[in-house]
């Protein structure tokens, strides 16, 4: 407190030097820098601009409110923003500056020069926790709201320099009622109009700017909704209700309902605000909401009510109706499509009694006495309108003994007769057929026996002993055909893959419901037929249908085999007789052979080496070839392997790693493979490595561009003593151009040659060096 009087004695001093002083006859002067400067940001430097030339006279600085000195030089100042409170940033609060001269000999404080009030920049919406706006968001037009927030610029009141700006916004048709003395708050009378709530502007340096706007968005609230069509009861058969309150303009409404029921039609009639909805059978509470669109974080009031039920149409009692006289124990009984939630009430015919203690429940069990009568059941405490529900119960007749007649039958035969010995108590006895089974005789409540007739399949015979409308157990026996024999079967393919594997699929042409089929494959007698066959995994083995895998197999070369299955039909009357396929033919692409060859060619002292080798397939016309060398389909030309041939039936294979080649040929939908391996003789390949060692050096030397080329190519060699002997040569070791060159730059022209890769031999001075180059047309 003592600091703070001594600073405003010492202010109090200067304004009263500044008023006697002489040189306040001089021109005013004025402090030079910015009014805005940033609540958070570093230092800020200010300049007294004055006409005084004054020499005797130093510049005094002070500060008040949110501001401190960092230095001074001068008439320089160089200040920040600080919040004197807390003596750290930010500082939100306005802040004045102030210079006087100083009489360095005599006068501690000097006249009086300028002021300037310097306000803030800053972001509230940005604080860390944000900065809001406190007073309610629903409100009612004609409602008194009072809203406020965070004083930040008033925390310096004290200092007497006056205080920074609070700008509040509303809507248009709002009234402002109070505003507290620094504007931190203030109250309203709220009209009609939401748009765009309620908003504060803090500080004068940050006005009109939308981002460091505070704002709170404002929502009408609604009145509690008032029913007017609203049905207490209804019966369980209805399934549809409609509800409606009476509506208020401005207000929109939102209904609420148990979740199985759904929403047939809503809208507003008449002024009232209506729902129509598809309901079950059971109680539910029916919830309505008012609110105003839009305001969405406004309490709704709502009003409701629980629509009840009474039984309809749809609610009886199920159970057993008729009861086995042989069997007395505990039976089941339950009020059907009731309404959940509620207490029921039952009677029980003569000689019946409960079960169970709960006879409230929506079912109940109970022991049945030794005949028949009526069950009721009605629901308790309703005054809905019609309310019981009625069961008659009777004695059933015992279950007949075993059906007599033929178990199996000829197909599309008549006059089969069926019978059962008669069952105490029985009026009449209903038979039922299934399948190709048909009869001329009654069915319902007829005698104990029928006759037959029957199709070209089987079928069952069902008959139960009748008590006027009450039916006993019934007894079934199913009738068999004798097994139809396949009339023919077809096959998916009539040839299969030779040496790998493959598929086909036989079926019979008339297969019948239930009968399985028994499947063998038949062989040729030759024992080159090896693996067998197997049925494919995942195919029943007795359906109609069945694929075999034919697992690969091979046979002669020098002529087609053939394979073919047997079927035959079972059923419980037996089995038919086998019938044969046509025949499957291992034909593939008829007779192949693969036929390897040594490639070919000269080391550099006129010695054939070994560089390749050739595969070659039997060409067949219409076949299509794919070759696979170590596993790997040879679709382009490599500098490791190419095919050629008439048909694509050749492949080369460079290098001299060992390995495996396979031929695929397909022909008409059949494929043969063959598979050979790729074996160089090791001391052959030794030799070829012995002889490129000399050339090494040599071949870094000699060099062919452009490569690929579509015609010529440019040849550069090292110095030479004689003329330099160059070959081309295809990869099977055919030499298509000769050439000798006696400089060591040189075009060579091989003239017309096919899309290819080639190889240039060039000897010079007794060592030769080989290069692959390659024609692209």
């Amino acid at each position: 407190m003592k600091k703070f009087t001594l600073l405003n004695a010492c202010f109090t001093c200067c304004l009263l030097y500044f008023s006697l002083h002489p040189l306040l006859a001089q021109s005013p002067s004025v402090i030079s820098g910015p009014a805005c400067i940033d609540a958070s940001a570093g230092n800020v430097t200010y300049t007294l601009i004055t006409n005084s030339n004054s020499t005797t006279y130093g510049y005094r600085w002070y500060t008040k409110g949110d501001i401190e000195i960092v230095s001074t030089n001068g008439n320089k100042v160089t200040i920040r923003s600080v919040n004197k409170r807390t003596g750290g940033q930010p500082g939100y609060a306005k802040g004045r500056l102030f210079v006087s001269h100083r009489n360095v000999d005599s006068d501690p404080c000097g006249p009086f020069l300028a002021q300037l009030d310097i306000y803030k920049e800053f972001n509230l919406r940005a604080r860390a926790g944000g900065v809001t706006i406190i007073g309610p968001a629903c409100v009612a037009p004609g409602d008194t709201a009072a809203y406020s927030i965070d004083p930040v610029l008033s925390r310096n009141l004290d200092d007497e320099i006056g205080l920074d700006h609070y700008k509040w916004s509303f809507p248009t048709d709002w009234q402002p009622y109070y505003y507290s003395g620094d504007s931190t708050s203030v109250t309203l009378i709220a009209g009609s109009s939401t748009v765009n709530g309620v908003s504060a502007e803090v500080g004068k340096c940050n006005f009109g700017n939308a981002d460091k706007r505070i704002s709170l968005g404002l929502f009408q609230k609604a009145a509690k909704p008032q029913f007017v069509q609203k049905p207490q009861c209804l019966a369980t058969d209805v399934r549809t209700v409609t509800v409606s309150v009476r509506h208020v303009a401005g207000v929109s409404y939102r209904w609420s309902k148990p979740s199985n029921w759904t929403i047939a039609k809503s809208g507003v009639v008449n002024n009232e605000n209506f729902i129509t909805l598809n309901i079950d059978g059971n109680p539910g509470q029916i919830i309505v909401e008012a609110g105003v669109p839009g305001s969405g974080k406004c309490p709704s009031d709502t009003a409701s009510f629980t629509l009840t039920r009474s039984l309809g149409a749809d609610c009886y009692i199920g159970g057993e109706a008729c009861v086995d006289a042989q069997n007395r124990g505990v039976r089941t009984y339950t009020l059907v499509n009731a309404p959940l939630n509620s207490a029921f009430h039952w009677t029980l015919p003569a000689g019946w009694t409960f079960a169970n203690a709960d006879t409230t429940a929506q079912t109940v069990q109970v022991l049945p006495g030794t005949g028949g009568g009526v069950i009721g059941a009605s629901v308790r405490g309703t005054n809905c309108g019609p309310n019981v529900k009625t069961l008659t119960v009777q004695q059933k007749p015992g279950r007949p003994a075993t059906i007599a007649g033929a178990d199996c039958l000829t197909p599309n035969t008549t006059g089969n007769v069926y019978s059962v010995e008669p069952v105490a108590g029985a009026t009449g006895y209903s038979w039922s057929l299934s399948g190709s089974l048909t009869s001329p005789s009654t069915l319902v409540n007829g005698g104990n026996s029928i006759t037959v007739s029957i199709g070209a399949a089987g079928g069952t015979l069902s008959v139960t002993a009748n008590n006027g409308n009450c039916a006993g157990l019934s007894q079934t026996k199913t009738v068999n055909l004798a097994p139809v024999e396949p009339a023919s079967i077809s096959i998916s393919k009539t040839c299969i893959n030779r040496g790998m594997p493959d598929e086909v699929t036989f079926s019979v042409s008339n297969p019948v419901a239930g009968q399985t089929y028994e499947w063998r494959p038949v062989y040729p007698s030759s024992a080159a037929q090896l693996p067998a066959w197997t049925i494919k995994p995942g195919t029943p083995a007795n359906a109609a249908s069945v694929t075999y895998l034919t697992n690969g197999v091979s046979g002669p070369s020098s002529s087609p085999y053939n394979y073919s299955v047997e079927a035959r039909a079972l059923n419980n009357c037996g089995t038919s007789g086998y019938v044969s396929s046509p025949a499957v033919r291992l034909l593939g692409a008829g007779v192949i052979t693969m036929t390897p060859s040594q490639m070919m060619t000269e080391d550099a002292n006129g010695e054939p080496y070994q560089y390749g080798e050739s595969f070659s397939a039997t060409s067949i016309a219409g076949a299509t070839y794919q070759w696979f060398v170590n596993g790997s389909l040879v679709t382009t030309a490599t500098a490791s392997v190419s095919t050629g041939g008439p048909n694509g039936n050749v492949v080369y294979v460079y290098g001299n790693t060992p390995g495996t080649v396979r031929v695929e040929v397909n022909l008409n939908g059949c494929k043969t493979r063959i598979e050979k391996t790729s074996a160089y003789a090791s001391a052959t390949s030794a030799r070829m490595a012995t002889s490129q060692a000399g050339t090494e050096d040599l071949s870094r030397q000699v060099s062919v561009y452009p490569n690929p080329s579509s015609s010529e190519f440019t040849l550069t060699l090292p110095s030479f003593k004689s003329q330099a002997q160059v070959a081309l040569k295809t990869l099977q070791g055919r030499t298509v151009f000769r050439t000798a060159v006696g400089q060591q730059k040189s075009k060579l022209a091989p003239g017309k040659l096919t899309t290819g890769v080639y190889l240039l031999q060039v000897t010079l001075d007794g060592k030769t060096v080989t290069k692959k180059v390659q024609i692209q047309k």
